[in-house]
């Protein structure tokens, strides 16, 4: 093989493999009915045929290459079955030429889209699709309104619906006039939308020939000015009433001919006299950029001029700068039948409950996406929501709420769902006592730790009248479940070429269940498994109300996380319940122990100490009844010689009669317990020798302190040697002696211990406290100095008992011995 050959083999191979890998780059999808081709990059990517039950094809060119769509693609015979065909993102394709749609005689529905190169759409292009219902172009910059126009003159007779978005608008196409009617002429389009264009108005012809039969029409994003018609030859002409018997759906969001400000107001209205009996959906959002913050504090909504007599259902204000709100709707009493109200998106700080007074039949409030965390504490936000008695759906998501006021809810007994999604509540304890009604309560992503008892209580009754009802009401939740999905993409869905769409979108996996017994969803909270949140642990697992994604609930114990299941709740039962009692009765036991113990040493102790008493009082009596003992008195009573009368007549008398009988022992009439100086002292005996005798005999010194005994030194005398001898003392002192020039000694045996007083006054002796108390703390302190050392003292008494015996043995031996 010469060079040449080779080198041309080469390139052939190399062109082989890079068409290999582009082809494997491309592939068609089959799925259901529908075959998706994504990836394509040469005419030879596209499928020659399709399978006989595919209906849809998609064709997804982003990187071909080439200026125009292959010639011929459709005329296998297969493709005469397809009734769908969406192109999207061929950005080099220029042209859609007569022929490329050659084949597909049962096409219902086409879709071009974001073909930015498509300049052109050959006049009898759609010549070959006689069945075709409905035309998508959107997003072709590059392609004027008046060409598309212009393909559609005398084609299409059955094209009922009809899409127009974000195309190139020349000169010509500013005012659409008598080329666009003729494009709808012998048609019967119903649906229109011609959003996001330059497009500033119509011809009045083109009102009465096209739109006239429209039950869509989506102007948002656009220009148009609806007050006013051009004549065809251009002369300016206004009129006084345009007639709209068939439109149901209205769309001029972000339309800046609908806004009209001044420093007191902000006007959203339809300027123009119309007369529309069928319009029920009404779509005003996404005005923001002709709204400004400060001037939308006072909203009027003018649809005076609309002349709907029946019933709105639907007013979409979402998505403004309706930051502080007093809204205003001026309309026929129709309009007061409001069913749906969107207020979602506009940063709303403040709305007035005035704004919703006049619409009490309105079911479906959305106030989503606002800022209401301004007012939540306010007397207003309390009663926002009291004319509304016939709410159903009522969602604040995403108002960064901290906190409803308790009776915020009181009058909406209907509501059915009620969305609070999204924002910070700590607690969710609001009066929720006579919505039986209620069916589902959305409280995903707060900072809800648990539900409080009431709130559980008032769940389970609600959830008990649901479940003893039928499932008369279920349709009813569900048309009102529908109403709350309503919005622009449901009703294009709805209005345009047959595509359905799932009206019951977001809700719950259980969803089956939710039309009939109440559903709440917890999801996104940072639920706590603590001993406060025990009841609650044990509700959510146990109830019969639908937990939504029960099995991704998650709670924080400690410093994890734990799956909301009865394992869990067994582990912080144990910990917060069944191990504190297991603590609480080891704890009890050993505390009765203890006391227990305590009282019985305690008891010991009482018997012990009365055991002693006892045993001490004995041994006091037996030593008082001991003639020959040395201690033979209790009291040495000391006195001056000046208050001897008073002394032999009141004191120790009394004393001596009184310690007799509380010591109640055998001694003989004449014997005495009290021993004082002139009674006892022996004749011819040195008077401080006789001191020491008598208190070395007695127990307790006791002495009558007067002012002479205080000048008395002999007194003086008794008390140091009772002193010095350590015997106690107890002081018997007259009332109103003066003892500041008492000797120091005195002064301090006077001060240091408690006293009786005494006096005599006409002629009755008065001592203070009384005798008793006086006799018991002389006795107790005669016990005291007797028994210091009584187990010595016994047992010399003992051994004298027996000495005595011996004696007495020894002397009656000797008698004997003498007889």
């Amino acid at each position: 093989m010469d060079m040449h050959a080779q080198v041309a083999f080469s390139l052939f191979c190399l062109r082989t493999v890079l068409m290999t890998i582009m082809k494997a780059s491309s592939s068609c999808v089959p799925n259901d009915i529908s075959l998706v081709c994504r990836g394509i990059v040469t005419e030879g990517d596209f499928p020659l045929s399709i399978p006989l039950h595919v209906q849809r094809v998609n064709f997804d060119g982003t990187e071909f290459h080439a200026d125009s769509f292959p010639k011929g693609l459709f005329s296998n015979t297969t493709w005469r079955n397809l009734t769908e065909l969406a192109i999207v993102d061929f950005p080099n394709v220029k042209c859609i030429h007569n022929t490329f749609l050659e084949g597909l005689v049962g096409l219902q529905y086409l879709s071009i889209s974001s073909c930015n190169g498509i300049n052109l759409i050959e006049s009898e292009a759609f010549r070959y699709t006689p069945n075709l219902e409905a035309l998508h172009l959107e997003m072709l910059h590059g392609l004027a309104i008046s060409i598309v126009v212009e393909a559609l003159v005398g084609n299409l007779n059955g094209l009922k619906y009809l899409s127009l978005i974000d195309l190139h608008v020349s000169d010509n196409d500013i005012y659409l006039g008598e080329n666009f009617i003729k494009a709808f002429t012998g048609k019967n389009i119903t649906y229109l939308d011609i959003s996001r264009s330059k497009v500033v108005g119509f011809y009045d012809e083109v009102y009465v020939k096209v739109l006239f039969n429209l039950k869509y029409l989506n102007i948002s994003s656009t220009y148009i000015q609806l007050e006013m018609g051009l004549s065809i030859d251009g002369s300016e002409q206004k009129f006084t009433e345009r007639y709209c018997p068939k439109w149901e759906v209205f769309d001029a969001s972000g339309s800046p001919s609908f806004v009209f400000s001044n420093n007191i107001s902000t006007y959203v209205y339809v300027s123009g006299n119309y007369s529309c009996p069928e319009l029920k959906y009404i779509f005003l959002s996404n005005m923001a950029s002709y709204m400004s913050k400060a001037l939308a504090m006072n909203v009027i909504l003018d649809l005076s001029r609309l002349n709907a007599d029946a019933a709105v259902q639907v007013i979409d204000m979402s998505n403004n700068k309706l930051v502080y709100v007093n809204l205003t709707i001026l309309g026929t009493d129709k309009v007061q039948q409001l069913q749906k109200l969107d207020l979602s998106g506009n940063g709303m700080e403040y709305i007035a409950p005035s704004s919703l007074r006049l619409l009490s039949l309105l079911k479906v409030l959305d106030m989503a996406e606002n800022n209401l965390l301004s007012m939540q504490t306010t007397e207003d936000f309390s009663n926002l929501f009291r004319s509304a008695t016939e709410l159903r759906v009522l969602s604040l998501r995403n108002n960064h709420l901290t906190a409803l006021p308790k009776t915020c809810f009181s009058s909406n007994t209907k509501l059915q769902l009620l969305d609070l999604r999204h924002n910070d509540l700590n607690d969710f304890n609001i009066d929720l006592s006579n919505m039986w009604s209620l069916k589902y309560i959305d409280l995903r992503n707060n900072r809800l730790h648990n539900l409080s008892l009431g709130m559980i209580h008032t769940l389970e009754n609600i959830s008990h009248h649901q479940m003893t009802k039928t499932k008369s009401n279920e349709s009813n939740a569900a048309d009102i479940f529908s109403l709350y999905r309503l919005d622009k993409i449901v009703l294009a869905a709805k209005y345009g070429y047959g595509q359905s769409i799932d009206m019951t979108r977001e809700l719950p996996k259980k969803e089956e269940h939710m039309y009939w017994n109440l559903t709440i969803d917890l999801y996104g909270n940072p639920l706590q498994c603590d001993c406060e949140s025990i009841y609650f642990l044990q509700w959510i697992i146990s109830t019969n109300i639908i937990i939504v994604d029960m099995e991704s609930l998650v709670c924080k114990y400690g410093n994890d996380l734990y799956p909301l299941n009865r394992e869990t709740l067994d582990k912080v039962h144990f910990d917060c319940v069944s191990f504190p009692i297991l603590i609480k009765i080891v704890v009890s036991s050993v505390t009765i122990g203890i006391v227990c113990a305590s009282v019985f040493a305690f008891l010991a102790l009482c018997i012990r100490r009365t055991s002693r008493r006892a045993k001490h009082m004995e041994f006091f009596k037996r030593l008082i009844q001991k003639v020959d003992a040395k201690l033979k008195f209790v009291v040495f009573l000391p006195f001056c010689s000046q208050d001897q009368d008073i002394v032999e007549k009141y004191i120790r008398p009394s004393l001596n009669n009184l310690l007799k009988q509380k010591l109640n022992i055998n001694i003989r009439e004449e014997s005495e317990l009290v021993c004082c100086g002139d009674r006892n002292f022996i004749p011819g005996l040195p008077i401080i020798t006789e001191i020491h005798r008598c208190i070395d005999e007695s127990l307790v010194v006791v002495p009558v302190i007067t002012p002479s005994f205080l000048k008395s030194r002999w007194c003086k005398s008794e008390c140091t040697v009772a002193i010095q001898k350590a015997r106690n003392v107890v002081v018997l002192m007259k009332e109103q002696t003066d003892t500041s020039d008492a000797d120091k000694m005195i002064r301090n045996l006077i001060h240091k211990y408690t006293r009786a007083s005494w006096a005599v006054r006409d002629g009755e002796f008065i001592i203070r406290p009384k005798w008793d108390i006086l006799i018991q703390s002389i006795v107790d302190k005669a016990m005291e100095t007797a028994c210091n050392g009584n187990e010595k003292t016994e047992i010399r008494l003992n051994r004298r008992e027996e000495v005595k015996k011996m004696v007495g043995l020894l002397d009656s031996e000797e008698e004997e011995d003498e007889l």
